[in-house]
């Protein structure tokens, strides 16, 4: 029954990420468009190694979301679903590494207390339907983290950390390799003797060398294909502004108490337990060394990542994303530890009682929020009209949009580019149809079509006969 058990994290993160995708789409929300059209540049322009917007703007953040976004959309087409697989998968990684390494260190009962405390977090559920990468990092920098802590122990290769720093760095920035890093100041812990021997020099050196390859031979390639631009959007604006600006341009004294308000308050309830985990782990750390190492590592993990964020001027929610995994670590042992005594059963009992509140009140929430300022209404009309365009197409019918917003190519068959002409459109041999904006009267329209409020599809004679 134990066994089983552990399989209820994933499977209630499979519950939220339907529960989500059966709920109201917000494609036009919290800045997922831009990432929305880097993936119709690497699928439909064959731009791999570094993307622009519709309005040919370098994209701020490394390709690798917008690689594993093209790659499910090539498989399983245009949608949603395609869209947020990395996402759910990035989730999925995290939470199934938070279970098993838990489980192997602390018993059963922490390793699924972590992985239940990971899947039912507020963040997770907004950040598994996010056309953004802050789900891959989190996930590159949790297997960075591991990598880290095996070959400190002397279990792992130190190339393997770095391979996975690599992978980090082309998710989102450099910066996570100080996140995953900060648990290895455990080392300096009182009482801390890793049995490990020093890591050889050419490990770390052929390590390193994999790392620069990977990173800097991208972004030269980068450089390559688009120029000057790539280094000033990438490293002059994303790394170096970011480090030294407040783009809101208010000083740090005013702002460095808000990542750890905003972890504990968001984490809530689970951060409560983390916090006496902490306690407990510095009053009373555990005898077997390489449990103690295993908290200490995840309690630096979180304290260096939420220090970096505190003094860093760039502050958004988001970006604490990567301590959520320690943070579920830590509560997951506390509340094993609170209550010991509690029968297995009793135990998967109560999380799965707890599965079902946070889900149906999940449901409640996502069926009442406001269509106008999330702009759902607006992104299931794109969806619809996509669709429509799509269905228009399998029947021999050439399309294109003028005037809508550019991430509606993502959900068109073929993705086809917009046109600036929407009568000339019309006019070639063919059967032809083009959306555009519901009050847009077309020269050479012979039918009007309306799949969704805002936006119509003019067709010509032709494709009005064989529509």
């Amino acid at each position: 029954m134990k066994r089983w058990a552990l399989a209820l994290p994933l499977l209630v993160l499979s519950a939220l990420f339907v529960l989500r995708l059966a709920g109201p789409a917000d494609i036009l929300d919290k800045d997922q468009p831009r990432p929305i059209e880097y993936i119709v540049d690497a699928l439909a322009d064959g731009q791999w190694i570094m993307q622009r917007d519709a309005g040919g703007s370098i994209a701020s953040k490394p390709p690798l979301y917008t690689w594993l976004a093209a790659l499910s959309t090539a498989i399983f087409g245009g949608s949603r679903f395609a869209l947020y697989l990395p996402c759910a998968a990035a989730f999925a990684c995290l939470t199934a590494l938070a279970t098993c390494w838990t489980a192997r260190r602390l018993g059963w009962a922490a390793g699924l207390a972590a992985g239940m405390c990971l899947a039912l977090a507020f963040d997770t559920q907004k950040a598994i339907v996010l056309a953004r990468t802050d789900a891959v990092f989190a996930a590159c920098v949790a297997l960075t983290a591991y990598a880290a802590l095996r070959a400190w122990e002397g279990a792992g290769s130190w190339v393997r950390f770095w391979l996975a720093a690599a992978l980090t760095t082309l998710a989102k920035t450099p910066v996570g390799v100080l996140f995953a890093s900060g648990g290895l100041l455990a080392a300096w812990w009182r009482g801390e003797r890793p049995r490990a021997r020093a890591p050889a020099l050419g490990s770390q050196v052929l390590g390193f060398l994999a790392f620069l390859a990977l990173t800097v031979g991208w972004l030269l390639l980068a450089v390559h294909a688009l120029g000057q631009p790539v280094l000033d959007k990438l490293i002059g604006q994303e790394l170096i502004r970011h480090a030294t600006e407040n783009d809101k341009g208010t000083p740090l004294w005013l702002t460095w108490w808000r990542p750890p308000l905003w972890y504990v308050g968001l984490f809530l309830p689970w951060s409560l337990a983390a916090g006496y985990a902490l306690w407990r782990l510095w009053r009373r750390p555990p005898l077997v060394p390489r449990q103690r190492r295993f908290l200490r590592f995840m309690a630096c993990w979180l304290g260096v990542g939420l220090l970096i964020l505190m003094l860093a001027p760039h502050k958004r929610l988001i970006l604490g994303l990567p301590m959520l995994f320690p943070g579920a670590v830590l509560a997951g042992v506390g509340l094993s530890w609170l209550l010991r005594g509690w029968h297995p059963l009793r135990w998967a009992g109560a999380w799965l009682l707890a599965s079902v509140l946070v889900l149906s009140g999940l449901w409640v929430y996502h069926q009442h929020r406001d269509r106008v300022k999330d702009q759902i209404a607006a992104s299931e009309a794109v969806i619809a009209t996509g669709g429509a365009l799509s269905a228009l197409a399998a029947r021999g019918i050439a399309v294109s949009w003028n005037g809508l917003p550019p991430c509606v190519r993502y959900f068109i068959a073929g993705m086809p580019p917009a046109t600036s002409d929407p009568a000339a459109w019309l006019a070639q041999p063919g059967p032809q149809a083009v959306a555009v904006l519901e009050d847009r009267e077309v020269v050479g329209a012979a039918l009007y079509l309306r799949p969704a409020p805002g936006f119509r599809i003019a067709l010509d004679a032709e494709a009005a006969a064989r529509r």
